[in-house]
């Protein structure tokens, strides 16, 4: 017999449930459009990741990218001082991944509306 979460099949993100949870956990530090402008983001270094000008780190893949999400990002100076905590304490596996779907929305939209200027 397999164990319950095994048979417990993830959906693929849900962009317009991750935009709750992006409007209640991420836009401090990601901002409303996912440029690393968010009120608290814009006092923290490292600065948050820009969903939209890091070509770098949206280049990764998603299974990349829920691993940052899940794990969070810590500064390696000085020990293990967060700069991002881990969301599996916080968020459920579907929850990171609807968040993901909708951190993939605001980057075509912010490429979008670059490309349009």
């Amino acid at each position: 017999a397999t164990p319950a979460t095994a048979t417990q099949a993830i959906k693929p993100g849900d962009p317009a449930a991750g935009k709750e949870i992006y409007l209640t956990h991420c836009h401090f530090c990601h901002g409303r459009t996912g440029r690393g402008e968010g009120p608290v983001g814009i006092a923290i270094s490292p600065h948050p990741a820009d969903f939209i000008g890091d070509r770098k780190r949206m280049a990764k893949t998603d299974s990349e990218l829920f691993d940052s999400i899940t794990k969070g990002i810590y500064k390696e100076i000085g020990g293990e001082e967060m700069a991002m905590p881990r969301w599996a304490e916080i968020l459920t596996v579907q929850e990171r991944w609807d968040v993901l779907a909708y951190i993939r929305q605001l980057e075509r939209e912010g490429l979008a509306s670059d490309k349009n200027r």
